[in-house]
């Protein structure tokens, strides 16, 4: 004669599962609230980035975001190296001269979470371009006299 042990009644495996997954769910989601979000200070010597947690570009920095590039003019100074950092989900270009009139300076393919540098030696004014998108323009003025550059936003060649 063989003995068994008796099953537990699908009723209450119905109770257990339910609420055991409740409690997962509850507790992941509290867990994912959880931990560090800063990203500390920028300790990259050209200036790049801004310790603000990537909320705006930093001082030598140009962001292509929304099709546009963010800031659309900068201000620096000869010797500066500007870094174009794509934050958009479209691979966008940074093409030297006007819509449709390259002048061969520079041309960069640049994709999502790229990014592309160029150093500005001599004073003038460079504007570029996104090639796939026309709308995207943008001005980098170079000042002679600003060695090393201000990142400025344009304005008056003056910091944030």
């Amino acid at each position: 004669m063989r003995i068994t042990k008796p099953i537990p009644s699908a009723d209450i495996r119905l109770i257990i599962r339910p609420r055991s997954f409740l409690m997962v769910f509850i507790l992941t989601l509290f867990a994912g609230g959880c931990g560090d979000s800063s990203t500390g200070a920028d300790t990259n010597p050209n200036g790049h980035g801004n310790g603000h947690n990537d909320e705006e570009p930093g001082p030598h920095e140009v962001w292509m975001q929304n099709h546009a590039f963010t800031p659309s003019t900068r201000a620096v100074g000869a010797g500066t190296t500007i870094t174009w950092r794509n934050q958009d989900n479209d691979t966008h270009s940074v093409t030297s001269g006007e819509v449709g009139d390259p002048d061969g300076l520079f041309d960069a393919s640049v994709g999502p979470d790229g990014q592309f540098e160029f150093t500005f030696g001599d004073a003038g004014t460079y504007v570029y371009h996104c090639i796939p998108h026309p709308e995207m323009t943008g001005t980098i003025t170079v000042d002679e006299n600003n060695e090393g550059g201000s990142g400025g936003d344009g304005d008056d060649g003056g910091g944030y």
